[in-house]
């Protein structure tokens, strides 16, 4: 399987540990799905003390930290020392290079996702930078029998490089929901929890449709489910991964 297949690609999330005894849910890279450009990582994660991610470094990519349940501490080489609850959110450029770390803070379980977006080879090795925004900046959707919550996207305190359109959608049990994609993305729906219906695909828990050249999107949430919708233009070059690099 490779990215350029088009629209309507199912994915299935696989199972590993990584850091500390974390365990997480790699969408990609994975074999069959190395990347889909823009995004290079997308990973769905849980932490238990003294499970975590000590300091590592980063190159090349801007990423997105969403936490789900409970609280993680980010910290790194720009003197960047945040807790992050559930509900916040952060972005960071690597750029040229950054460490940092994310450690749990509280001693039940924190789950989040984080997202790698490659940079254009132009902007590889631009300043790293940070940003942090709490629960209540986030804007939320207005969505019969559901929210939808713009982590990053119009109105987010959260941007960067690239026109990412990061959202967190619940709709309850029956419910329906049309969202318009931008002209000029790909991208892809990642399911939470519940189940999903959308493109013609029954999505479950950990298992994702990635798609490209549709003007908009269904979903049928027949006994509810949370998901989220992330969608980018691309960059139009190859994405290397080397580990916590991307090159």
């Amino acid at each position: 399987m490779t990215d350029s297949q088009g629209p309507g690609v199912t994915l299935v999330a696989l199972d590993m540990q990584e850091g500390e005894a974390n365990n997480v849910r790699r969408l990609f890279p994975q074999r069959s799905m190395p990347s889909f450009d823009p995004f290079a990582q997308m990973d769905e994660y849980w932490m238990t003390p003294p499970a975590g991610f000590p300091p590592h470094p980063h190159q090349g990519f801007e990423a997105v930290i969403y936490v789900l349940e409970g609280a993680l501490n980010h910290s790194d080489t720009l003197g960047n020392d945040a807790e992050i609850a559930a509900g916040d959110a952060i972005h960071f450029t690597a750029g040229r290079g950054l460490t940092h770390s994310e450690l749990p803070v509280v001693q039940g379980r924190t789950h989040a996702l984080q997202l790698w977006m490659a940079l254009p080879r132009a902007d590889k090795q631009c300043d790293p930078d940070f940003t942090y925004t709490a629960a209540d900046k986030i804007p939320t959707l207005d969505i019969t029998g559901g929210t939808g919550r713009v982590v990053v996207g119009p109105g987010s305190p959260l941007t960067g490089h690239r026109d990412l359109r990061f959202t967190d959608f619940t709709l309850e049990k029956k419910r329906r929901l049309t969202v318009q994609i931008e002209p000029d993305h790909r991208g892809f729906v990642y399911v939470i929890t519940g189940r999903l219906e959308t493109a013609g695909e029954r999505l479950e828990s950990g298992e994702a449709l990635l798609f490209d050249g549709i003007k908009d999107l269904s979903f049928h949430a027949p006994k509810g489910a949370r998901f989220a919708l992330v969608t980018a233009p691309p960059i139009g070059e190859p994405i290397r991964q080397w580990g916590s690099y991307v090159s």
